[in-house]
């Protein structure tokens, strides 16, 4: 995270359990920009995965928790 920008500004980590927010995406299989879809899927699950935030999380699949 940067923070050179805002000296103020800090990171502060919930206490467990921390709250969570589940998204979906959701289109017709008919969408003409159906591949778009699913390289926008693709593209967050991958940042989330890198973030290492959110354990329950899975590239390329579904929370753990489901």
């Amino acid at each position: 995270m940067e923070t050179r920008r805002a000296p103020n500004l800090g990171l502060h980590r919930f206490a467990a359990p921390a709250p969570f927010r589940r998204i979906g995406l959701g289109f017709r299989s008919t969408s003409p920009r159906a591949d778009e879809f699913e390289a926008l899927a693709e593209s967050v699950r991958g940042a989330v995965a890198d973030s290492g935030v959110a354990d329950g999380v899975r590239p390329g699949g579904s929370s753990a928790e489901a």
